[in-house]
């Protein structure tokens, strides 16, 4: 199983691909507490929360 972003190398090296059917998603979820936060951990958190607001799921 790889993700779908390896296929095309998975093909010039010569495996088979296929497509799983149904197709399968994973939900993350992520927990940091508020403060003492690196200015890149800061970022990161900001565009975790900005994605699931994207996609509906909701952050707190």
């Amino acid at each position: 199983m790889l993700p779908a972003s390896w296929t095309r190398l998975a093909r010039r090296c010569g495996a088979a691909v296929a497509s799983i059917e149904p197709t399968a998603h994973l939900h993350v979820a992520m927990i940091s507490l508020p403060a003492h936060l690196t200015p890149g951990a800061r970022a990161f958190l900001e565009l975790t929360r900005s994605y699931a607001r994207r996609k509906g799921t909701g952050t707190s």
